[in-house]
């Protein structure tokens, strides 16, 4: 029965990601698509690139998908995007434009009138360092994630995966809402702790009995204040959208294999596995690589601002202040952190991607069949195992033991900080 089932053209397209080889229309595509390849082919320089090579293989499987019936053919741009893909293609240009405006009058006015020349003014320091890095976090992970959203390959992709998740599409969704719940909690958090630093700041300041007013320094540094608040709140926004747009599309390919992993196990053809999985495994790498630069940067800036705040808690321990400036400073501070389990949330979600892939294999190779040495079942063993699907960026295959060690060093470089802060405020 089993052997019946799969020679049986009525279940080629039980599984998504299964090519309809029996329909007429879609051997003429096929040809066509030959025909296409064969004229590529010729046209390639020998200098052509592996790893280009594999990106039009790629979007050549994801091509000859059908998916008209669960988007429609003529749905044009990306599908059914979540919040944050909307809202960062609902930015305008100028607005990129506004963020560096702010962000080159804030550097100029620090130089101007900066903490060397106010040291009663607790917290500048590390505000000033959040709002220009956030600022141009937020105009490079933006920029290429629009660039990615609005290209074809991630489009192509995004209309696949509705493929695969087209029968749990709302757990995705359920999920995908908790995760960006989440995100917006935090950011509050953070936004409410550095609006509430900068008053204790200014009142510190103003209240301090060597305080001597002057306008002009005045009126330099609250438009200070002013700019590096508004920039750490829109930049800070667009970045978490970018991280939770990346979050969205990883969480969407984590329930794409678990509907391949039932739908093989409901029905075990594994001639149809074989085929279905190489659209999986395309689709895995085709948005891996689509998304692989905004992740860089966000990982690059998350990198950045834990080292700022190491600096700034070393500068905090060799300084002598009272407690509430001492306090203002390392609150200021908390805000880098921000970026840095953003950039190591969204790396969690990747490694965890890769370790479901790693366990699918040993997954198939338990499927009870009637033989007792399936060779189409080992086959498929074979063909997962080789594929080396995973969440992939420029390349490298992003494991959780990177993950682990990563949290590690963060941890242990966290808890020696707060080691030497404690000794010094003792």
């Amino acid at each position: 029965a089993s052997t019946a089932n799969r020679e049986d053209p009525e279940h080629l397209a039980t599984m998504p990601g299964v090519l309809e080889l029996s329909s007429p229309a879609s051997t003429a595509n096929r040809e066509a698509g030959g025909l296409k390849r064969s004229k590529t082919t010729s046209r390639r320089s020998s200098t052509t690139k592996l790893r280009h090579m594999n990106a039009e293989s790629h979007t050549i499987i994801l091509g000859s998908l059908s998916v008209e019936s669960v988007v429609g053919s003529s749905v044009p741009g990306p599908l059914r995007l979540d919040v944050g893909s909307e809202l960062i293609l609902a930015m305008p240009r100028f607005l990129f434009f506004v963020i560096g405006s702010f962000v080159l009058c804030e550097t100029c006015l620090a130089v101007a009138c900066g903490p060397s020349q106010c040291p009663s003014d607790a917290g500048l320091r590390p505000t000033m360092i959040e709002s220009i890095t956030y600022g141009i976090a937020a105009v490079f992970s933006t920029t290429l994630m629009q660039k990615a959203l609005t290209g074809s390959n991630l489009t192509l992709a995004i209309g696949r995966l509705l493929c695969f998740v087209s029968d749990i599409d709302s757990d995705w969704i359920s999920v995908s809402r908790k995760e960006g719940c989440k995100y917006v909690a935090v950011w509050l958090v953070m936004v409410l702790t550095l609006v509430t630093t900068r008053c204790l700041s200014t009142l510190h300041r103003l209240n301090d009995k060597s305080f001597v007013f002057d306008l002009t320094h005045e009126i330099m540094l609250n438009s200070m204040e002013v700019l590096s608040l508004l920039t750490y709140f829109v930049s800070s926004a667009l970045v978490t959208a970018a991280a939770y747009a990346q979050s969205h599309l990883l969480l969407g390919l984590d329930k794409a294999l678990d509907c391949w992993c039932s739908g093989i196990l409901d029905l075990p053809d594994f001639r149809e596995g074989v085929q279905s999985w190489n659209a999986l495994q395309a689709l895995l790498k085709s948005i891996g690589r689509e998304l692989a630069d905004t992740f860089l940067i966000l990982q690059v800036f998350g990198s950045l601002c834990f080292m700022f705040f190491l600096v700034n808690g070393v500068i905090l321990v060799f300084e002598d202040l009272e407690a509430i400036p001492w306090a203002v400073e390392v609150f200021s501070g908390i805000p880098l952190l921000f970026m840095s389990c953003l950039s190591l949330k969204v790396s969690a979600h990747g490694a965890a991607l890769t370790e479901k892939c790693r366990a699918i294999p040993p997954f198939v190779n338990q499927i009870p069949t009637q033989e007792v040495i399936d060779e189409e079942r080992q086959y498929l063993v074979r063909f997962i195992t080789d594929s080396s699907a995973g969440f992939c960026v420029r390349d490298v295959k992003l494991t959780q033991e990177m993950v682990m060690k990563q949290i590690y060093i963060i941890g242990a470089l966290l808890s020696g900080t707060i080691s030497a802060l404690s000794r010094a405020l003792i």
